[in-house]
Protein backbone atom coordinates (compact mmCIF):
# COMPACT_ATOMS: atom_id res chain seq x y z
CA UNK A 1 0.00 0.00 0.00
CA UNK A 2 3.15 2.20 0.66
CA UNK A 3 4.27 2.02 -2.54
CA UNK A 4 0.56 2.37 -4.47
CA UNK A 5 0.55 5.22 -2.73
CA UNK A 6 3.51 6.42 -5.07
CA UNK A 7 5.63 7.42 -1.70
CA UNK A 8 9.40 7.02 -2.85
CA UNK A 9 8.77 8.21 -6.20
CA UNK A 10 8.69 11.26 -7.85
CA UNK A 11 4.46 12.68 -8.62
CA UNK A 12 5.89 13.39 -12.17
CA UNK A 13 4.70 17.33 -11.22
CA UNK A 14 5.41 19.64 -14.38
CA UNK A 15 8.40 21.63 -11.90
CA UNK A 16 11.98 20.74 -11.92
CA UNK A 17 13.87 19.05 -9.17
CA UNK A 18 11.18 17.04 -7.44
CA UNK A 19 12.54 14.86 -4.49
CA UNK A 20 11.31 10.84 -4.62
CA UNK A 21 11.37 10.99 -0.59
CA UNK A 22 13.25 8.17 1.30
CA UNK A 23 11.96 4.37 1.48
CA UNK A 24 14.05 1.35 2.25
CA UNK A 25 12.82 -0.94 -0.46
CA UNK A 26 10.15 -3.65 -0.04
CA UNK A 27 12.50 -6.40 -0.63
CA UNK A 28 15.52 -5.40 2.29
CA UNK A 29 12.17 -4.93 4.76
CA UNK A 30 13.29 -6.89 7.90
CA UNK A 31 9.87 -7.19 10.91
CA UNK A 32 10.90 -4.11 12.40
CA UNK A 33 10.15 -2.09 9.16
CA UNK A 34 6.57 -3.16 9.36
CA UNK A 35 5.98 -1.72 12.53
CA UNK A 36 8.50 1.54 11.90
CA UNK A 37 6.99 2.77 8.81
CA UNK A 38 3.38 1.96 10.11
CA UNK A 39 3.94 4.72 12.28
CA UNK A 40 5.94 7.24 10.20
CA UNK A 41 9.82 6.31 11.22
CA UNK A 42 12.06 4.43 8.71
CA UNK A 43 10.14 6.56 5.95
CA UNK A 44 10.39 10.15 4.63
CA UNK A 45 7.64 11.65 1.67
CA UNK A 46 7.87 15.30 0.54
CA UNK A 47 4.44 17.62 1.11
CA UNK A 48 3.46 17.01 -2.15
CA UNK A 49 3.53 13.61 -1.41
CA UNK A 50 1.97 13.62 1.51
CA UNK A 51 -1.00 15.85 0.26
CA UNK A 52 -1.38 13.59 -2.98
CA UNK A 53 -1.75 10.53 -0.70
CA UNK A 54 -4.18 12.04 1.23
CA UNK A 55 -6.02 13.41 -1.61
CA UNK A 56 -6.79 9.90 -2.34
CA UNK A 57 -8.58 9.56 0.01
CA UNK A 58 -11.00 12.40 -0.35
CA UNK A 59 -11.25 11.29 -3.91
CA UNK A 60 -12.68 7.94 -3.05
CA UNK A 61 -9.43 5.98 -3.23
CA UNK A 62 -8.46 7.34 -6.58
CA UNK A 63 -4.67 8.65 -6.69
CA UNK A 64 -3.99 11.93 -8.64
CA UNK A 65 -1.68 13.30 -10.74
CA UNK A 66 -0.93 16.50 -9.57
CA UNK A 67 0.03 19.50 -12.22
CA UNK A 68 0.73 22.94 -11.47
CA UNK A 69 0.34 24.67 -14.74
CA UNK A 70 -3.47 24.99 -15.21
CA UNK A 71 -2.61 26.31 -18.85
CA UNK A 72 0.04 28.16 -21.34
CA UNK A 73 -1.39 29.61 -24.36
CA UNK A 74 -0.19 32.36 -26.56
CA UNK A 75 -2.13 34.80 -29.66
CA UNK A 76 -2.57 31.47 -31.72
CA UNK A 77 -4.40 30.25 -28.62
CA UNK A 78 -3.96 27.44 -25.63
CA UNK A 79 -0.60 25.63 -26.70
CA UNK A 80 -1.27 23.41 -23.17
CA UNK A 81 -4.24 22.51 -20.76
CA UNK A 82 -3.49 20.95 -17.24
CA UNK A 83 -6.27 18.52 -16.56
CA UNK A 84 -7.39 16.12 -13.54
CA UNK A 85 -6.49 12.52 -14.24
CA UNK A 86 -6.64 9.44 -12.05
CA UNK A 87 -3.37 7.62 -11.87
CA UNK A 88 -4.35 4.43 -10.57
CA UNK A 89 -7.44 3.22 -7.27
CA UNK A 90 -5.33 2.54 -4.39
CA UNK A 91 -8.29 2.59 -2.18
CA UNK A 92 -11.82 0.63 -2.49
CA UNK A 93 -14.29 3.60 -2.04
CA UNK A 94 -15.37 1.67 0.96
CA UNK A 95 -12.35 1.98 2.46
CA UNK A 96 -11.92 5.27 1.78
CA UNK A 97 -15.03 6.57 3.18
CA UNK A 98 -14.34 4.26 6.63
CA UNK A 99 -11.13 6.47 6.70
CA UNK A 100 -13.10 9.39 6.22
CA UNK A 101 -14.79 8.49 9.06
CA UNK A 102 -11.77 8.08 11.62
CA UNK A 103 -10.65 11.43 10.38
CA UNK A 104 -13.45 13.66 11.17
CA UNK A 105 -13.62 11.90 14.82
CA UNK A 106 -9.96 13.36 15.14
CA UNK A 107 -11.09 16.50 14.65
CA UNK A 108 -14.74 16.29 15.97
CA UNK A 109 -13.33 14.80 19.62
CA UNK A 110 -9.76 13.65 19.25
CA UNK A 111 -6.24 15.65 18.95
CA UNK A 112 -7.41 17.97 15.54
CA UNK A 113 -10.32 19.97 17.48
CA UNK A 114 -8.96 23.33 16.80
CA UNK A 115 -9.39 22.40 12.91
CA UNK A 116 -12.88 22.66 13.46
CA UNK A 117 -14.29 24.71 10.91
CA UNK A 118 -18.06 26.12 12.06
CA UNK A 119 -20.91 24.87 9.26
CA UNK A 120 -17.86 22.17 7.82
CA UNK A 121 -17.40 18.93 9.01
CA UNK A 122 -13.68 18.57 8.83
CA UNK A 123 -11.20 15.40 7.94
CA UNK A 124 -7.75 15.73 9.24
CA UNK A 125 -4.93 14.36 11.20
CA UNK A 126 -2.27 15.42 13.29
CA UNK A 127 1.35 15.16 13.11
CA UNK A 128 4.12 14.88 15.67
CA UNK A 129 7.45 13.57 13.71
CA UNK A 130 11.03 13.44 15.60
CA UNK A 131 13.61 14.97 13.99
CA UNK A 132 16.75 13.56 12.48
CA UNK A 133 19.81 15.20 14.21
CA UNK A 134 22.22 16.00 11.34
CA UNK A 135 25.01 16.18 14.12
CA UNK A 136 24.19 12.12 15.05
CA UNK A 137 22.75 10.85 12.55
CA UNK A 138 19.71 9.76 15.44
CA UNK A 139 15.89 10.93 15.72
CA UNK A 140 16.40 14.19 18.39
CA UNK A 141 14.85 13.62 21.63
CA UNK A 142 13.50 17.08 21.45
CA UNK A 143 13.21 18.86 18.33
CA UNK A 144 10.12 18.34 16.44
CA UNK A 145 8.16 18.42 12.66
CA UNK A 146 4.46 19.51 13.74
CA UNK A 147 1.84 19.24 10.80
CA UNK A 148 -2.12 18.83 10.49
CA UNK A 149 -3.60 18.01 7.20
CA UNK A 150 -6.95 17.70 6.44
CA UNK A 151 -9.48 17.95 3.66
CA UNK A 152 -13.36 19.85 3.92
CA UNK A 153 -16.26 19.35 3.64
CA UNK A 154 -15.72 15.90 4.45
CA UNK A 155 -18.55 14.39 2.48
CA UNK A 156 -18.10 16.31 -0.69
CA UNK A 157 -14.31 17.06 -0.40
CA UNK A 158 -13.51 20.17 -2.19
CA UNK A 159 -10.03 20.96 -0.92
CA UNK A 160 -6.76 19.21 0.85
CA UNK A 161 -4.52 21.79 3.14
CA UNK A 162 -1.58 20.45 4.92
CA UNK A 163 0.31 22.52 7.27
CA UNK A 164 3.71 21.77 8.74
CA UNK A 165 5.83 23.79 11.23
CA UNK A 166 9.35 22.89 11.53
CA UNK A 167 11.00 23.03 15.27
CA UNK A 168 7.90 24.70 17.12
CA UNK A 169 8.64 26.39 20.19
CA UNK A 170 5.75 27.04 21.98
CA UNK A 171 4.22 23.67 21.72
CA UNK A 172 5.37 20.36 19.67
CA UNK A 173 1.81 18.62 19.16
CA UNK A 174 0.31 19.23 15.31
CA UNK A 175 -2.72 19.25 17.28
CA UNK A 176 -2.04 22.33 18.98
CA UNK A 177 0.79 24.17 16.53
CA UNK A 178 -0.97 23.56 13.40
CA UNK A 179 -4.56 22.75 13.41
CA UNK A 180 -5.30 26.37 13.83
CA UNK A 181 -3.17 27.31 11.13
CA UNK A 182 -4.88 24.62 9.01
CA UNK A 183 -8.40 25.80 10.22
CA UNK A 184 -7.32 30.08 8.63
CA UNK A 185 -5.87 28.52 5.45
CA UNK A 186 -9.06 26.22 4.58
CA UNK A 187 -11.28 28.88 5.67
CA UNK A 188 -9.95 30.92 3.27
CA UNK A 189 -9.60 28.52 0.44
CA UNK A 190 -13.30 27.85 0.77
CA UNK A 191 -14.01 31.40 0.68
CA UNK A 192 -12.36 31.93 -2.77
CA UNK A 193 -13.74 28.56 -4.19
CA UNK A 194 -17.23 29.68 -3.24
CA UNK A 195 -18.14 26.89 -1.19
CA UNK A 196 -20.98 27.54 1.11
CA UNK A 197 -21.89 25.70 4.43
CA UNK A 198 -24.97 23.79 4.57
CA UNK A 199 -28.19 25.33 6.49
CA UNK A 200 -28.51 23.82 8.81
CA UNK A 201 -25.70 21.74 9.61
CA UNK A 202 -26.34 18.22 9.68
CA UNK A 203 -24.29 16.55 12.31
CA UNK A 204 -21.41 13.91 11.09
CA UNK A 205 -23.23 10.30 11.79
CA UNK A 206 -21.50 8.79 14.86
CA UNK A 207 -19.23 5.88 13.58
CA UNK A 208 -20.20 2.30 14.76
CA UNK A 209 -18.48 0.82 17.41
CA UNK A 210 -15.18 -1.09 16.09
CA UNK A 211 -14.89 2.67 14.26
CA UNK A 212 -14.93 4.06 17.29
CA UNK A 213 -12.42 1.69 18.89
CA UNK A 214 -10.55 1.97 15.68
CA UNK A 215 -10.25 5.61 16.15
CA UNK A 216 -9.25 5.69 19.55
CA UNK A 217 -6.43 3.20 18.99
CA UNK A 218 -5.35 5.78 15.95
CA UNK A 219 -5.32 8.41 18.25
CA UNK A 220 -3.21 7.21 20.66
CA UNK A 221 -0.94 5.05 18.32
CA UNK A 222 0.12 8.42 16.81
CA UNK A 223 0.92 10.47 19.92
CA UNK A 224 2.03 8.23 22.39
CA UNK A 225 5.35 7.62 21.51
CA UNK A 226 5.98 11.62 20.88
CA UNK A 227 5.18 13.32 24.00
CA UNK A 228 7.11 15.92 25.54
CA UNK A 229 9.73 14.89 28.39
CA UNK A 230 8.25 15.82 31.91
CA UNK A 231 11.31 14.33 33.82
CA UNK A 232 12.83 16.78 35.93
CA UNK A 233 15.00 16.90 39.46
CA UNK A 234 14.03 14.94 42.65
CA UNK A 235 11.07 16.73 44.13
CA UNK A 236 10.87 19.10 41.55
CA UNK A 237 7.72 19.81 39.45
CA UNK A 238 8.20 18.67 35.22
CA UNK A 239 6.59 20.37 32.33
CA UNK A 240 2.90 19.19 31.57
CA UNK A 241 2.52 22.25 28.99
CA UNK A 242 1.59 21.17 26.02
CA UNK A 243 0.12 17.84 27.55
CA UNK A 244 -3.69 17.46 26.91
CA UNK A 245 -5.64 16.53 29.87
CA UNK A 246 -5.78 12.61 29.82
CA UNK A 247 -1.94 12.38 29.38
CA UNK A 248 -1.40 15.22 31.97
CA UNK A 249 -3.49 13.61 34.54
CA UNK A 250 -2.07 10.24 34.04
CA UNK A 251 1.21 11.11 34.32
CA UNK A 252 1.08 13.63 37.50
CA UNK A 253 -0.60 11.18 39.13
CA UNK A 254 1.58 8.19 38.51
CA UNK A 255 4.81 10.67 39.63
CA UNK A 256 2.57 11.47 43.01
CA UNK A 257 1.24 14.66 42.42
CA UNK A 258 -2.18 16.24 43.47
CA UNK A 259 -3.92 17.35 40.97
CA UNK A 260 -6.17 20.53 40.59
CA UNK A 261 -8.06 21.66 37.61
CA UNK A 262 -8.48 24.52 35.16
CA UNK A 263 -10.26 24.43 32.20
CA UNK A 264 -9.73 21.61 29.18
CA UNK A 265 -8.40 20.58 26.32
CA UNK A 266 -4.21 21.49 26.58
CA UNK A 267 -2.19 22.72 29.29
CA UNK A 268 -1.50 26.15 28.75
CA UNK A 269 0.78 26.68 32.23
CA UNK A 270 1.15 25.07 35.56
CA UNK A 271 1.79 25.88 39.58
CA UNK A 272 4.12 25.63 40.17
CA UNK A 273 6.39 25.90 37.26
CA UNK A 274 8.32 23.21 35.48
CA UNK A 275 11.35 22.74 38.13
CA UNK A 276 9.46 23.91 40.77
CA UNK A 277 8.93 22.73 44.41
CA UNK A 278 5.37 22.37 46.10
CA UNK A 279 6.13 20.88 49.71
CA UNK A 280 2.35 18.85 49.75
CA UNK A 281 2.96 17.56 46.39
CA UNK A 282 0.02 19.43 44.93
CA UNK A 283 -0.38 20.67 40.96
CA UNK A 284 -2.31 23.12 39.89
CA UNK A 285 -3.06 22.42 35.79
CA UNK A 286 -4.27 25.25 33.53
CA UNK A 287 -5.91 23.93 30.34
CA UNK A 288 -7.54 25.89 27.17
CA UNK A 289 -8.94 23.78 23.81
CA UNK A 290 -7.70 27.03 21.88
CA UNK A 291 -4.29 26.97 23.10
CA UNK A 292 -1.65 27.87 20.37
Amino acid sequence: IVTAFGFGHPTGIDLPGEAGGLMRPVDRWGRIHLVTTAFGQGIAVTPLQLARGFAAIANGGSLMQPYVVKRVSDDDGVRYQGRPRVERQVLSRKTAATVTQLLVRVTESGTGKQAQIEGFTVAGKTGTAQKVDPHTGRYDPKDRMSSFIGFVPAEDPAIVVLVVIDSPRTATYGGVVAAPVFRAVAEYGLTRRGVLAPNPVAPPPVPAPHLQRAAAAFEEAAEADLAPETSAAPGSAPSFVGLPMREALVRAQADGWSVRVEGSGYVTHQTPPAGGIADDRTLTLYFSSSAS
